[in-house]
């Protein structure tokens, strides 16, 4: 259940849905009552809902991400308070967002390339944690092979594209997903595969 809401941020930010957000949520709680898993869950799941919406909403601005920036790294820290498995707290698909989040950050610098790399970069490093700590986890790899495929071909992350979306292509998941995300997925697979294929 909860790897659908991972999978829908991909599907929101590939919709291209001009939603307004509201930021007013940001300002209660993450945490409902006392910190336990379920508790945990809940918010979890309603921040990667918040997260979709972001991700959807092209006129979205630096402050709302900063603000989700914050709230998703406020749960992965309190997750560390657990002692239970992370795999069962979404961290593979929370950590896979913020990185998402944090490559889109890297858009509002485009006139700043140290500003926008150092973004970028820091992105992928929740990219690839999430992906070495879950490697068969759909929705880390659907993440880390969408924002591969879209940044400029100088990071040299066309390989990771081809990995992470064949992997995904090739999961018993891929036939649950949408066909809209299904056809966007074997299109960015065809486009780094291509590209690969001009730099040999």
């Amino acid at each position: 259940m909860f790897k659908k809401f991972g999978i829908a941020l991909v599907v929101l930010s590939l919709a291209g849905c001009e939603q307004p957000v509201s930021t007013s949520s940001h300002a209660e709680s993450l945490i409902e009552g006392e910190l336990d898993q379920k508790s945990y869950l809940k918010a979890a799941v309603a921040q990667i809902a918040a997260t979709n919406q972001l991700m959807a909403d092209s006129a979205l601005t630096e402050t709302q991400l900063n603000t989700q920036i914050s709230q998703l790294e406020q749960l992965l820290t309190l997750a560390d308070q657990l002692t239970l498995d992370k795999a069962l707290l979404q961290e593979a698909e929370l950590m896979s967002s913020l990185g998402s989040l944090y490559a889109r950050k890297a858009l509002f610098y485009v006139n700043n390339a140290q500003q926008a790399g150092s973004f970028s970069a820091r992105g992928f490093r929740y990219l690839d944690k999430a992906v070495s700590k879950y490697p068969d986890n759909v929705t880390a790899r659907l993440n880390r092979g969408i924002v591969s495929v879209r940044v400029p071909e100088f990071m040299n992350k066309a390989a990771t594209a081809r990995s992470d979306l064949e992997f995904v292509l090739q999961s018993s998941e891929f036939t649950k997903f949408n066909p809209g995300l299904q056809q966007s997925v074997k299109e960015m697979l065809a486009e780094v595969t291509s590209r690969l294929a001009t730099d040999v």
